[in-house]
């Protein structure tokens, strides 16, 4: 029904375990595949785009089982998601190990994308809050902060000088961007606006802007 309405849209399997619980062979990553599997059987009116979901429930995560889980599942040539993204554990650490699957999925270059399962609830979050009660950061609030600093994610500006044939390099969200290019010693100056879709991944090539 789903794929009738709307067949560009990719359907993702979305289980949890799978990266979570290295012990749960009914949630493996094979198991994970045999299911998988089974759905691109089913004959449709064109071919169903599916996608890989991860809900990705923590405690205590096992960060080389997830890395080899995500080799396992990125071999489908499939995009992966992470959807639901927690750590369930003390307080100390849990902004520890919130980072460590964070940047783990970040890493990975088959992961397009990752939901936090973290919204703010009076009455108590599921599992984890990024903020108070009054809106400020708690710890796992500041991982996020600090890890979209870090990545360029926060709307910064990111400066820089071209080598020697002209090229400057730099890794970029998703996104809309205005680019200034000045050569002082020419006195010239250019502007360009541009954007970053999910498309471009693919097959990424360079930008070329002329002054």
């Amino acid at each position: 029904m789903a794929h009738a309405n709307d067949p560009k849209t990719t359907m993702y399997m979305n289980e949890f375990g799978t990266l979570e619980r290295p012990k749960d062979l009914a949630s493996s990553p094979a198991r994970y595949l045999q299911k998988l599997r089974e759905l691109q059987t089913i004959r449709v009116a064109g071919k169903i785009p599916f996608g890989i979901g991860l809900e990705s429930h923590f405690s205590i995560p096992n960060i080389p089982y997830m890395r080899s889980d995500l080799d396992i599942l990125a071999a489908t040539g499939l995009p992966i998601w992470l959807t639901e993204v927690d750590v369930k554990a003390p307080p100390n650490v849990q902004g520890k190990y919130f980072e460590q699957v964070l940047r783990e999925g970040h890493a990975h270059p088959q992961v397009k994308g990752m939901v936090t399962w973290t919204g703010y609830n009076p009455s108590g979050c599921f599992v984890m809050c990024l903020t108070d009660g009054t809106f400020k950061n708690l710890p796992t609030g500041e991982v996020v902060d600090k890890l979209l600093r870090e990545w360029g994610g926060l709307g910064g500006k990111t400066t820089g000088l071209s080598d020697a044939d002209g090229f400057f390099e730099v890794s970029l969200f998703h996104g809309d961007y205005g680019l200034n290019i000045s050569r002082p010693f020419a006195n010239s100056k250019a502007s360009y606006s541009f954007s970053l879709t999910s498309d471009d991944s693919s097959s990424p090539s360079p930008l070329v802007f002329r002054v």
